[in-house]
């Protein structure tokens, strides 16, 4: 057995602590038993080369962190482990959360900081939320953290637009405004007082808005017009440490772009290095790595219930999980994620790269579970409709919901065609079924799942799923028609109704509604008469949001609660402060771009090892 190190020890400037692998990660928490391992390539050439900042990872954090040092005066550069920049944040839709911004006061808007702490405070801690006290009922760390998203927000926007790294505008304001069908995720809180949630996105050159691609467009053309190095194909594989503990550098194995770009299934580097070199950083390493969602083992141990690996990055692998634990940090939120739904098929045949289904357009549409009933409100949110399929029977020991059968009938087929996750008009799914009435389509369901090799008995169907699929589309059709879903309200807020007036891609003027005073717009009942049309969605992830625990500068905290010396960490890869929640759109990118650019301040103003 290797001799038991602590993590924190002196060692030499040219030790280097080598990250345990998962198992370490869930065997001692800490990984207080981790030895530390020597560096060939640093005891042979000393540090290769030397910068203010180093920066690990090339999404929204990443950059944010990078541009705000490197803008400040720092001289930093990005180590990007992929083949091309950018991380989940790339395939994302570009919006950041960002509370009181000078765009939303320009457009009128309130957002006072009182009113949205307590949304922020009830939403992510809502068994310790107290109102009346003085942090909200929260612990004094959690409300600092919430505190200074707030304070940081629109600071951190307009530092990057100061810099010219890019300019951004309004993509959500809802809540209030119904002729706009982005509203409020949780516009039903009664401490949702503000009813505004600015979501920030992109603008190009034209000032039109953009996604996640145009982001990282923006931010890469800034690094390369102001000297800000970004590394492809550089892994970082360990952190170095000085004779007192403090982060002074990484080392990195670096592949040969053409080996990487061979391997077009994924971007991540290649295992076999052509080069190993060493970064000094003597102001401080920020990671900004992405979470585990790719780490099929770290996803088995670490979550609640079994989840799709998720839509983000293939690079999401933990790397900051396993080296941040290594080194002693405080580790948090590890059982939650930005969740989301997947179909399931897709995931299992595309783990790496399948789709996220974020709004289920259509309102003769429901979604049973293996017994054929109803289990939450369809159109809730993203974020906190998977939770449903959490839900755990103690009596047979399974989780009934785990697999949904989203159901629904032509008129939605065709309205909504092209929109995931319905196929294109006259294109064939081999995901979706398809049959003439309810009882076929219950049988047709069975038989699929009966197929899926990944499918146990603890997760199949009930010998009645197919009589009480029909029976839940009759009481489903009778809540519609009365305008009133008395099982699970859908209708009743704003969010329910948002996100479907978008019709076919094939038919883009076509309207979504029978009629205009259908009385409730999220729901409608489905047809009389089949063709009836199914496939199997499970919860999945856009990323995990758990890791190391950050204080308000984003510095790594030590288990005895103090900073990890020249640790920082932002983004995806640390302990998220909202927890549990999401508080509104874009609050992926709005932790990223807050923490990123606290985390570049902090490091630029250091003092310096």
């Amino acid at each position: 057995m290797a001799e038991a190190l602590d993590p924190r020890a002196r060692v030499s400037r040219r030790g280097f602590l080598k990250a345990g692998g998962v198992s370490a990660v869930l065997a001692t928490g800490a990984v207080g038993a981790v030895p530390f391992k020597a560096s060939v390539a640093f005891a042979q050439n000393g540090w290769d080369e030397e910068f203010d900042v180093v920066v690990v990872g090339s999404g929204g954090a990443g950059f944010a962190a990078a541009i705000t040092a490197h803008g400040s005066g720092s001289k930093a550069i990005i180590l990007e482990k992929g083949a091309y920049a950018g991380g989940t944040t790339l395939m994302s839709g570009g919006g950041a959360f960002i509370p009181n911004s000078r765009q939303m006061q320009d457009m009128g808007y309130e957002d006072p900081r009182d009113e949205r702490l307590k949304y922020m405070a009830r939403y992510s801690w809502p068994h310790l939320y107290q109102p009346e006290h003085e942090t909200l009922g929260l612990p004094q760390h959690d409300f600092d953290m919430i505190s200074a998203y707030y304070d940081s927000a629109a600071e951190a926007m307009e530092f990057l637009e100061g810099v010219g790294a890019s300019q951004y505008g309004v993509q959500m304001i809802g809540g209030s405004v119904p002729s706009v069908p982005n509203v409020d995720y949780m516009d039903h809180f009664v401490e949702d007082v503000p009813k505004e949630a600015g979501t920030l996105a992109p603008l190009d050159a034209d000032g039109n808005l953009g996604g996640g691609a145009l982001m990282i467009q923006n931010y890469q053309a800034w690094a390369d017009a102001n000297g800000l190095e970004v590394r492809l194909n550089h892994r970082v594989e360990r952190v170095v440490l000085d004779d007192n503990g403090a982060v002074i550098g990484v080392e990195v194995s670096i592949t040969d772009p053409a080996a990487a770009a061979a391997t077009e299934a994924s971007p991540v580097a290649s295992p076999v290095p052509a080069t190993v070199k060493t970064f000094r950083a003597t102001k401080g390493v920020i990671f900004g790595s992405g979470g585990f969602t790719k780490n099929a083992d770290m996803m088995h141990h670490l979550m609640p219930a079994p989840h799709l690996q998720g839509c983000g990055a293939p690079t999401n692998e933990g790397d900051f999980l396993r080296i941040g634990a290594a080194l002693g940090a405080q580790l948090g939120n590890l059982h939650n994620v930005y969740r989301n739904e997947g179909v399931y098929e897709q995931g299992i045949a595309s783990p790496a790269s399948y789709n996220c289904i974020w709004f289920h357009k259509g309102d003769s549409m429901l979604i049973v579970n293996g017994d054929g009933k109803r289990f939450h409100n369809e159109r809730r949110n993203y974020q906190d409709r998977p939770m449903a399929h959490f839900n755990w029977d103690p009596n047979n020991a399974t989780w009934p919901n785990l697999l949904g059968y989203l159901v629904y009938d032509q008129r939605v087929a065709e309205n909504w065609a092209g929109n995931f996750p319905y196929p294109a008009a006259d294109t064939e799914s081999p995901f979706v079924l398809q049959a003439d009435t309810l009882e076929e389509l219950g049988a047709a369901i069975r038989e699929r799942v009966a197929s899926l090799p990944t499918v146990t008995v603890g997760l199949g169907l009930t010998d009645n799923f197919e009589a009480n699929l029909v029976a839940s589309v009759a009481r489903f059709n009778e809540f519609a028609a009365a305008g009133k879903d008395e099982d699970f309200q859908r209708g009743d807020h704003g969010y329910d109704e948002g996100w479907q007036t978008e019709p076919s891609v094939e038919n883009p003027t076509a309207s979504p509604w029978p009629s205009e005073d259908q009385k409730l717009k999220s729901m409608y009942p489905l047809a009389a008469s089949g063709p009836y049309y199914a496939f199997i969605v499970a919860a999945s992830a856009v990323d995990t949001n758990g890791g190391p625990v950050i204080n308000t500068d984003a510095q790594v905290l030590a288990y005895d609660g103090n900073p990890i010396d020249g640790l920082y960490g932002a983004g995806n890869c640390v302990a998220s402060p909202g927890v549990n929640a999401y508080w509104v759109g874009g609050m992926t990118l709005g932790n990223a771009h807050v923490w990123g650019y606290r985390a570049g301040l902090h490091a630029h103003n250091s003092a310096g090892r």
